[in-house]
């Protein structure tokens, strides 16, 4: 799988943890992968990213906390801060793979943290001047360092795999076939179209007491009792004052079940496995009383692989692209003394 960058909490954390003022010029660092150098500051920025998954990784698989010498201290035969270094190696390996494969791609020219730095600031830039223009600008009007950089990895990604001439984008048959039949039960059932009959009363949004709604929910239990073949909800509902304001009725097709789900989740929930003219019992449920009554029902099989057959391979397309990079990625050429990248992240990760 993709190996992401972190951003949003993750950066603030992973920033917090290892404290301020620790990006330097850009200086001879000693690590090189594939005869090229990896600067001071892109081993900074890619480490900031490792801090809060090794964070949560050693604390939650160990159950320990993190305390002053949480990453000098051994963890179930692990040190954190070199398990830190390590994971910041692999991740730079990784970058550094899928901006060579670019660049053979033709994507970019040059495929340093510094020319990278340069790109995006001319983004920003060239973003700038069009907001001032009054010109539509899409997405983010501007970059930080770890979103482009995943804008930029996301685009080699997309480039690449929309060339079906590119090693790995050919997907065979029998592969995709076998990728539906391994996923139809998660990815690719089709909703059914039902039709719910139902009385929802929600006490906070509607103000009532406690007494009011355990008067309610008596009158629905009688209700409950009263559904048979001959009684549908609806009808026992329509000449009942107390409960009609809360009575809903809604046909929701198969197309319309996630647009639905948003409205009325809690509803379709409880009412889903329903078969026609069954109900629910009352439900009462943090507050909310339910009775709920299905009154129509088609429903469908899997939906064809014909239907999802391009879903289906590009989502193969990006697996075997990714396959690509770990595989090159494992096998880069790196150059360093690793007692010296440990002390160095020894150094700063305990940097207060």
């Amino acid at each position: 799988m993709k190996k992401k960058l972190i951003t949003g909490i993750a950066i603030a954390a992973a920033l917090a943890a290892i404290g301020g003022g620790i990006f330097y010029k850009n200086t001879r660092f000693e690590l090189e992968i594939n005869s090229q150098e990896i600067v001071r500051d892109e081993f900074l920025y890619v480490m900031n990213q490792q801090v809060y998954p090794v964070t949560q990784e050693l604390t939650q698989k160990n159950n320990v906390s993190v305390n002053s010498d949480f990453w000098t201290k051994e963890i179930n035969g692990e040190i954190p801060y070199e398990k830190l270094a390590d994971d910041t190696i692999e991740q730079l390996k990784y970058n550094r793979t899928v901006y060579e494969i670019a660049k053979e791609q033709g994507l970019v020219d040059e495929i340093d943290y510094a020319h990278m730095l340069e790109r995006m600031e001319a983004e920003n830039k060239d973003r700038a001047k069009r907001i001032a223009n009054g010109e539509a600008v899409y997405g983010l009007s501007e970059f930080t360092t770890e979103l482009y950089m995943e804008y930029e990895m996301d685009s080699f990604q997309k480039k690449y795999c929309e060339n079906l001439q590119n090693e790995g984008m050919s997907i065979a048959d029998e592969e995709r076939q076998t990728y539906y039949e391994e996923n139809k039960d998660a990815l690719f059932v089709k909703d059914d179209d039902i039709t719910l009959d139902y009385v929802k009363i929600d006490s906070m949004a509607e103000g009532l007491a406690e007494t009011q709604m355990s008067t309610l929910k008596n009158i629905l239990t009688d209700i409950y009792k009263q559904i048979d073949a001959d009684h549908s909800l609806k009808a026992l509902i329509e000449g009942n004052d107390a409960l009609a304001p809360y009575f809903a009725h809604e046909e929701i097709l198969s197309s319309e079940m996630s647009a639905k789900s948003r409205a009325i989740g809690d509803v379709i929930a409880h009412g889903y496995e329903l078969g026609i003219g069954e109900s629910t019992p009352v439900i009462d449920e943090e507050g909310v009383l339910y009775l709920i009554q299905c009154t129509a029902k088609k429903e469908y099989d899997y939906i064809p692989m014909e239907d999802v057959k391009d879903n289906i391979d590009k989502e193969l397309r990006e697996r075997h692209y990714n396959e690509i990079i770990e595989k090159r990625a494992a096998q880069s050429d790196l150059h360093c003394s690793i007692e010296k990248i440990y002390s160095f992240v020894k150094k700063h990760i305990t940097k207060r």
